[in-house]
């Protein structure tokens, strides 16, 4: 599966291009996603990105370097959450954090979502900072891996509804240690500027 290759100084300059002129970049392909098999994937990798996206931002804080994109499949859209939450604070303080909040599919909506698994308002930013205690062991986190499928102690609760699908990331920690096995579950968004875009409908620790 080809995608496009980014390196931290090419965001940068794409972000600058894009607050300029608001044109999204495009490079050559030159890599692969690590989402067919159990591969761990270290933090400090260059960021595997089919494209960047532009989006208006009612809270008048910077966009994060990675947004959705039509471009990207349901592994593209997760490793790019995976690599900005993995290296939380860089560029900028909770940037990895914003990134995942681009990313929710209910983010900015008026209705409650469950992404945490209980009902919550992520109408604002500052209502989705609870992340870095409900989902911990991804902040920093030293490596993931994107799995193959669900692991055999993972009995699923309920079915995925048609047309989503259901990614499991094992991480290790930012302090060494096991961190467990999440489940993200990814749906197309139906309306609205990111239509027909991969997003996160839950992220949830599963084991």
């Amino acid at each position: 599966m080809n995608c496009l290759h980014i390196s931290r100084a090419q965001l940068q300059q794409q972000r600058q291009q894009q607050l300029h002129c608001r044109a999204v970049s495009r490079l050559q392909p030159c890599c692969k996603v690590a989402a067919a098999g159990s591969t761990r994937v270290p933090h400090r990798h260059s960021l595997c990105v089919a494209a960047t996206a532009l989006k208006d931002n009612p809270q008048n804080t910077p966009n994060p370097q990675v947004v959705p994109s039509l471009d990207f499949t349901p592994q593209q859209a997760l490793q790019a959450q995976l690599e900005a939450i993995s290296r939380n604070d860089e560029p900028w303080s909770n940037h990895g954090v914003q990134t995942m909040y681009e990313f929710a599919e209910e983010a900015g909506g008026m209705e409650r979502s469950r992404y945490f698994g209980f009902s919550k308002d992520l109408y604002h930013l500052d209502h989705f900072l609870i992340f870095k205690t409900k989902c911990a062991e991804l902040v920093d986190c030293q490596s993931y891996s994107i799995l193959a499928g669900p692991p055999e102690q993972v009995q699923q609760q309920q079915q995925v509804p048609p047309g989503m699908q259901a990614l499991y990331v094992s991480v290790v920690d930012s302090q060494g240690r096991d961190g467990g096995v999440f489940e993200f579950v990814l749906a197309q968004k139906e309306f609205g500027l990111r239509k027909g875009c991969w997003m996160t409908k839950s992220c949830l620790k599963v084991l």
